[in-house]
């Protein structure tokens, strides 16, 4: 692995970004859950508003009206696994994200990495979060990775990552979070990049 993470401005333009978020209207949005599950409902995961709070929905990998976006962000998966070289294979779905002032949008420090899960046959190596977002549209809302000392995201970098159709890509066991929405309303993708089990 050659560095933590890096970025792509501009890796969805303004129409694209627009059509993802018209497109999936009709996939209901449900709370942000925790748990050893998280991407289903289960009895393992559970509401926790002092952890995460925020809306989410799936898109699955074989839903026509989205094949481009996978086709995409397959694409710039393997661009950005050149810098870690992991061996990935699998990406069953994708995670958008409302984060709203109006329940004050957050999700704490956390890592994507589920480590035991003996039902599972793929880990989850590499992650994207996609900023579907105009950054003039809400505050707060910042994206940060952390425990990072030495490389991380310098300020102007900090900027230009919360650019709309921006996408960062990182190692899914380094912590990140959500800070706290302000004023108007944040979307975001998040796909999870999934190989042969951690060992």
């Amino acid at each position: 692995m050659d560095i933590e993470w890096c970025f792509y401005e501009n890796m969805f333009n303004t129409e694209e970004c627009d059509k993802i978020i018209d497109d999936s209207k009709n996939i209901e949005f449900f709370q942000g859950e925790v748990g050893v599950n998280r991407y289903e409902h289960s009895s393992t995961q559970k509401v926790d508003n002092n952890i995460r709070r925020s809306k989410i929905k799936f898109i699955q990998e074989n839903n026509k009206n989205f094949a481009w976006m996978f086709e995409k962000l397959w694409h710039y998966a393997h661009h950005a696994n050149r810098n870690f070289r992991f061996d990935i294979n699998n990406l069953e779905f994708v995670q958008i994200a409302e984060y709203d002032q109006e329940y004050k949008g957050c999700y704490v420090t956390h890592a994507d990495v589920f480590w035991f899960q003996p039902e599972k046959h793929y880990s989850r190596k590499l992650s994207c979060t996609l900023q579907l977002s105009d950054p003039s549209e809400y505050s707060g809302g910042d994206f940060l990775l952390e425990h990072l000392d030495g490389v991380y995201p310098t300020p102007s970098e900090k900027k230009q990552m919360r650019g709309r159709g921006t996408g960062i890509f990182f190692p899914s066991f380094i912590n990140h979070s959500v800070k706290e929405v302000t004023r108007g309303r944040r979307y975001s993708i998040t796909a999870w990049f999934e190989g042969p089990k951690w060992r």
